[in-house]
């Protein structure tokens, strides 16, 4: 709920008046504004005999809203984007992946495919969870990408990340995307704590291209390279 300067007031003084004397400058809030809803206040109070708890001049602070497409907005958290649609939310989600370092996961799936039905709900879930957030700053953004919508069947993407079967589960660091991780095995894609260890060893890519904490990528490599 977006705050009018009326609103905020009448909650700042709330607790400061009667019920009968915040009922009466509610209404004239809602129909006059913060200016009238401060004078009917004022009055109310002083007719109550609390005119002394009513500040003489108050100008409240507005903070502007801004609406965001991620889910969590804290520091060091996960962050989940709205499904994609279209072209260019995707490249804008990239685009953010890399200027904030933050690893981006892509789940690439189609209205068609039963076994996307399973593993996004699975996933979002585990994104939501933490999965991936450590004390040190690890943490990954999240989305879906509709590939069957118009607009990205017609902007070559599956051919350029190579999106050869759905659902695809494939990562972005530094703006590139990350083949050697790429998951296309339902029976994985189902497997929630393999699941987890996977986005765990993606959100310590941030911003160096490999991931599990070192360039060799160990396990994690060899396992997850042969999910290709």
């Amino acid at each position: 709920m977006i705050n009018t300067p009326a609103s905020l007031a009448l909650q700042m003084l709330r607790v400061a008046l009667p019920r009968s004397c915040y009922a009466a400058a509610a209404e004239n809030g809602k129909t006059v504004g913060c200016r009238s809803a401060f004078r009917t206040i004022r009055r109310h109070a002083h007719e109550s005999g609390r005119a002394s708890t009513v500040p003489k001049t108050a100008t409240p602070t507005v903070s502007a809203a801004r609406a965001f497409s991620t889910t969590r907005e804290n520091k060091g958290r996960n962050r989940i984007y709205t499904p994609v649609r279209r072209a260019d939310e995707l490249a804008t989600y990239i685009l953010s992946s890399t200027s904030s370092r933050v690893p981006l996961i892509t789940l690439w799936t189609a209205s068609y495919c039963s076994t996307c039905r399973v593993v996004a709900p699975l996933l979002k879930r585990l994104v939501e969870s933490g999965a991936g957030e450590s004390a040190d700053g690890n943490q990954v953004a999240y989305c879906e990408v509709e590939f069957d919508s118009p607009d990205i069947m017609d902007s070559g993407y599956g051919m350029r990340y190579m999106i050869t079967s759905l659902p695809t589960l494939v990562s972005f660091d530094r703006g590139e995307v990350m083949t050697d991780t790429k998951v296309t095995s339902p029976e994985r894609l189902k497997d929630e704590q393999w699941l987890r260890e996977w986005v765990e060893n993606e959100a310590k890519r941030r911003g160096g291209g490999t991931g599990g904490g070192g360039s060799g990528g160990g396990l994690f490599r060899g396992l997850f390279g042969q999910m290709k």
